[in-house]
């Protein structure tokens, strides 16, 4: 799998997935399946053509999983929370003390064009449930 997401193009990364898959039928069905279902999805960030370096930064959820540790020990010690206002002070409170001690995202200079691909996607309607929206030529 790893051969395939260090791919530069989408149609380089399907294809070597498809072999995985293949190679995999013969010895583990159920990992064959299971490739085959999450094919499309796990190729987004191909499709989107985002540049290798941020997609190396962006196929995990180690961000994200790092951030939630640093919130979550920002309001372990909140036991009473009385209603949706102050949950929302609070949580933006706690991010806002959280981010300088994140460290900075590998290849943010290429942020800018993820977020414009990313607005044409959503400006375009989605039709195919079964693959990833891929960028207006």
């Amino acid at each position: 799998m790893q051969k395939a997401y260090e791919k530069d193009s989408y149609k380089e990364a399907q294809k070597e997935l498809l072999k995985l898959k293949k190679e995999l039928s013969a010895d583990n069905k159920e990992a064959s399946n299971s490739l085959e279902e999450g094919l499309e999805e796990t190729l987004t960030l191909h499709r989107l053509e985002v540049a290798t370096p941020l997609r190396r930064s962006l196929r995990t959820t180690n961000i994200i999983e790092n951030f939630n540790g640093l919130f979550a020990r920002r309001i372990r010690r909140i036991d009473r929370w009385t209603h949706s206002n102050q949950r929302h002070r609070w949580t933006a409170i706690a991010i806002k003390m959280e981010v300088p001690r994140l460290k900075d995202l590998t290849a943010a200079k290429h942020l800018p064009k993820l977020q414009e691909v990313l607005r044409k996607c959503a400006k375009k309607p989605y039709t195919d449930a079964g693959a990833s929206p891929s960028p207006s030529p």
